[in-house]
């Protein structure tokens, strides 16, 4: 995943989470992945924080100077099997991710508002996947099962679906935006 910036970009290998700047060989270390050797889907925010989801494990911050990961969501409770595609909000602190529940027909997309340690499920959709926030309003995201791209009108400020999902693709998976 990349850097606010588009200078650099981040991602998991061999056990730990690494950035690394465009046209250069040298990697650097940012910290150990928790719970597995691999991620599943991070963001960084032009703060500098960066989060990450542990594979079939939770949801996780870093610094973009590095430092010991911190657990935003944690995969011990009941309801919890993983969390995929993690993405910043335009607000920088708001994470929209798909949320893979112990049964699927409570997974679904979800935002974890900033300070908060409980997710917000939006939409319960045991095939939503690749949740992407869409600067036009709404929240786009695949339906695995069929790989067609859905959207579904959100509203940052209130953190609400705004109207009923319609399918903009009948092919396609994991759809994402630039920031301009």
């Amino acid at each position: 995943f990349w850097s606010p910036d588009s200078k650099q970009f981040a991602y998991g290998l061999d056990g730990r989470l690494w950035k690394q700047a465009i046209g250069s060989e040298q990697r650097t270390p940012l910290c150990a992945i928790p719970e597995s050797v691999r991620i599943h889907g991070g963001c960084w925010a032009p703060s500098g924080k960066i989060v990450f989801t542990a594979w079939r494990g939770g949801l996780y911050e870093t610094n973009q100077l590095g430092g010991d990961p911190r657990q935003l969501l944690s995969t011990d409770s009941l309801m919890f099997h993983d969390f995929h595609t993690p993405h910043f909000l335009p607000d920088g602190k708001t994470i929209l991710l798909f949320i893979h529940a112990k049964t699927d027909e409570r997974s679904g997309i979800g935002v974890l508002p900033d300070g908060s340690s409980v997710p917000k499920m939006l939409l319960e959709h045991a095939s939503a996947r690749g949740v992407s926030y869409s600067p036009t309003g709404h929240l786009l995201y695949t339906l695995e099962t069929e790989q067609e791209i859905w959207a579904v009108p959100f509203s940052t400020s209130s953190l609400e679906l705004t109207g009923s999902p319609f399918q903009i693709s009948n092919l396609g998976m994991h759809p994402t935006f630039s920031d301009d």
